[in-house]
C-alpha cells in the first residue's frame, strides 16, 4: 500500500496512531506479510511512521517511511525507468 500524506499539515497524535494500530493487529491475519510506504514531508512525520511501523510488527506489517513517491516504488520494487 502506498500512502501519501505529504498534504496533511501535522501528523496524527498518539491516541489516533495507537487506535489504528489496535485495528491493524485485529485484522492480521488478512494484513499480515503486507508493505505500507507512507510518503511523507516532515520531520515529525517521520517519528510518527516509525513508531506506527513498530507497533504494526505485532501484525506482521512492514511500514516505512519515504520522502518520495519513486522511493516507495522502489521499496515495492515497482520502480519506473524515465527517459530524459
Amino acid at each position: 500500500m502506498l500512502y501519501d500524506r505529504r498534504a496533511v499539515a501535522r501528523p496524527p497524535d498518539d491516541a489516533f496512531v495507537r487506535a489504528v494500530t489496535r485495528e491493524i493487529v485485529v485484522r492480521a491475519n488478512r494484513l499480515s506479510g503486507c508493505r505500507w510506504a507512507v510518503v511523507i514531508g516532515d520531520q515529525p512525520a517521520l517519528e510518527v511512521v516509525r513508531m506506527t511501523a513498530l507497533l504494526g510488527e505485532r501484525a506482521g506489517v512492514e511500514a516505512r517511511p519515504f520522502f518520495a513517491p519513486q522511493e516507495a516504488l522502489t521499496w515495492f520494487g515497482r520502480a519506473e525507468s524515465h527517459a530524459s
